[in-house]
Order: structure tokens, then sequence, then C-alpha cells
């Protein structure tokens, strides 16, 4: 088949479980003898605007970052004028679309014709958008907050049309957990012969037990002996970080051994450093900064747990997958897709909410009686997820996307 992916942000070393699956996607799809695009933003203006990375040609997209009118342009009209250039290589038999963007510049071409789009609903972008928008218009002084707030709601308003616009003209709508397919409906009203459910994978060669944790530490140098607890999200509200480091507060009371790394960047740093310096917990709580991809398995076997404490619009979280595949247990809280991943492999893994004090007595608990085992991390992880399950299902969707008639 010939295939085209478009996406936001695709680099194999920039982070973040939807980046990871874009390139694990792709790359295997083009192991499997099928010809491979991949549209998509640049992260620096200097990156090349075409390059070849494990067998899949990545066309990279200026983004103009001065507002979100001029973003949203240059993502659109960049990828209609990519698309078009391909398309006049040769029709392609389906269009794997990840992002609201780049999609609506592919449907603004009559060279699409009848190719299916099927549209990967990682989440509502629009609701995503109102909440950090929100966390960010409550900062300031008052009338800075009332300008925020009524731009906020402009914002999110025209994200939600376009979002449904894109979903509305895809043959399917895949989601990587039953939470996020019944966010599509309820949202966006999408037909349950339109849903298609398939669940994301794990490297599990990469993401694999440490033969010697004591090394695995040593190597990052971190303490031999003190409990460590771990995150990797990207710094934004809704990732429930700000309570994370509150609950620690009651952790350390405890626990004053306790030490929580959290690696990632966004804007919520500033904030998290005021917050862990006024709680006085510079010497339980790290900030690591953005984690780059040869380290994150390190990081995984060096942690005792590893905690998500997800405030909301939480899909599936292969962070999730990967700490289990490094033997790590993963404690997190019952939103969205993390529930149905572990809620099979042990219940009491869940933390009712995203509450700190109930994040800490989930630590707690943890840290008193850990458990599951390493290994029984590890055997949930090989049975039930892995990269090739996906792309087999991924497969056989983009050969017969049309199980249901769908709009055009």
């Amino acid at each position: 088949m010939r295939l085209l992916l478009v996406a936001d942000l695709a680099y194999p070393d920039h982070g973040g479980g939807s980046h990871r699956l874009y390139y694990e996607v792709t790359k295997r799809l083009a192991q499997r003898g099928h010809e491979v695009h991949l549209v998509t933003g640049k992260v620096t203006p200097d990156a090349p605007d075409e390059e070849w990375i494990e067998g899949v040609c990545y066309h990279r997209l200026i983004r103009d970052r001065r507002n979100f009118v001029s973003h949203g342009l240059s993502y659109v009209l960049g990828a209609r004028r990519v698309f078009q250039q391909l398309a006049r290589e040769g029709p392609f038999d389906a269009i794997s679309a990840h992002y609201v963007l780049p999609t609506l510049g592919v449907l603004a071409t009559r060279e699409r014709g009848a190719t299916p789009i099927i549209f990967t609903f990682h989440g509502p972008w629009a609701g995503e958008f109102a909440v950090e928008l929100e966390w960010g218009s409550q900062q300031g002084s008052a009338p800075a907050r009332v300008l925020r707030m009524a731009k906020t709601g402009a914002i999110v308003s025209v994200a939600r049309v376009l979002e449904w616009f894109a979903l509305w003209r895809s043959a399917r709508v895949h989601a990587l957990s039953s939470y996020m397919a019944n966010l599509a409906a309820n949202q966006y009203h999408v037909p349950l012969a339109r849903r298609v459910i398939i669940p994301g994978g794990v490297d599990t060669e990469k993401f694999s037990p440490p033969p010697d944790k004591a090394a695995a530490r040593a190597t990052l140098g971190l303490p031999p002996e003190r409990p460590v607890l771990l995150t990797v999200r990207r710094l934004y509200a809704r990732m429930g970080l700000t309570n994370l480091v509150q609950a620690m507060r009651q952790v350390v009371q405890e626990r004053p051994d306790a030490l929580l790394l959290i690696g990632g960047k966004g804007p919520l740093q500033p904030h998290l450093e005021t917050l862990i310096e006024q709680s006085g917990l510079e010497e339980n709580v790290r900030l690591l900064g953005f984690v780059p991809e040869e380290d994150l398995p390190l990081y995984y076997q060096a942690a005792d747990l590893f905690v998500l404490p997800s405030v909301e619009l939480e899909g599936f979280g292969l962070v999730t997958l990967e700490a289990l595949a490094s033997g790590t247990p993963v404690l997190g809280t019952a939103v969205g897709g993390t529930v149905e991943i572990l809620q099979r492999l042990d219940p009491t893994l869940l933390v009712p909410s995203a509450n700190p004090s109930e994040i800490a007595e989930g630590i707690l608990r943890f840290l008193a009686n850990p458990a599951p085992s390493p290994e029984a991390c590890r055997r949930y992880v090989l049975g039930h997820y892995s990269w090739d399950r996906m792309v087999d299902a991924l497969e056989a969707l983009f050969q017969n996307p049309s199980v249901s008639s769908g709009p055009p």
C-alpha cells in the first residue's frame, strides 16, 4: 500500500508517547513493504524539509508560532501543498490522520479524491486547549485574566468546530481506548459503526527490566537506597503534576527518604519550581527537564514506582506500558484509558481521584507493600500489548476501511 500519516511533531527523539507511536507505527509499516510518507511540523526552522528515517519519508512543515491563526494556517497550507505534490506521484491507499490542522490541509485538496481518512482520536483537541488555557487565564492581574478568558473561549470554540469537521470527514475514527472512543461519541457524535478501538503498544526489547537496578541508578547518579518515584510527562496542567508535588508533602512525613523525579518540559515548570521550594521539598523532588530517548529506559529501570497523576483527558498513556514493560509498577489516577490498562493488572494500582491526599495514600500503600512484582508487570505487557499487534490491526483497517459507508 501507499500510505500517508499526518501528525503534529514526529521526531524519534522528541519525547512523548504520541511521538513514539508515530515513529514505531510508520517504521513497522515500512518494514512490511508499504510506501510510507509522514507529514509533520518542524521543531526548529533549520530542520530538513524532507528526510528518510527507518524507511519512512518525513515531510516537515514550517510552523508560524506567532498566534493561533498563523499557526493554524501554516499547518493547513503547508500540508495542502505537500499532499498535492505527493498526490502527483501517485494515489494513496489510505491516510492516517493524528492531528486536526494538517488533516484540514489534506481535506482542502481535490487530489484526495476518494482516499479514505482514518483519524486517530488521541483526545479532544479543543478540550485539551480548554484545560491549559483556563489554567493560564487564572494567572496575572484581574484585567489580564478577563482578556485571556475571552480569548480562551474564542480559541476553544474554533478548535471544536475544526475538530468536528475533521472527524466527520473521516471514514473511520480510531481510538486507543474505549474511554476515547466514547468521548468521540459523546462530544462529536461519531456513530458506533465508524469507531474502532486499537490499543497502543510498547517496544519490549527497548523497555525491559534491569539486570541490575543498582547499576541503573549509579549510571544516572541516583541514590542506591532511597525509594525512587518517577513520572515523565509534559509539564501541563491536566497532567496533575501540581497535585503530585502537593502529595509529596504528605509522603515525606512518613517516608522522608522518598525521592520523586519529574521528567519533561512545558509551561508549568516555573510554577512547579516555586511550589517545590515553598513546600520545602528540594531534597525530595527533582525536576529533570527533558529526558532524552536514550536515557528513558534507564529511568524506568531505576525507579521503584511510576506515578501517573492525570487530572483529566488521559487517552491511553504509552508511558504506562513502557514502565510496566521495564518491570516498574504504575500507580495511576482512575482517569480515562489508565483504568483500562491497570484494572486488569491490579486494581490497587488505581487511585480514586487526582486529590493530593489520595495520591499520597496510594504511594505510601505501595511503599509499605510493593505489588505487583516486576515479573508480573512484564508478563502482563507481553501478553496484551505489542507494536506488532497494533500494526496488524491498523494494516487491516487501512486495507479495508469501508466497514461503514461514512461521509465522503
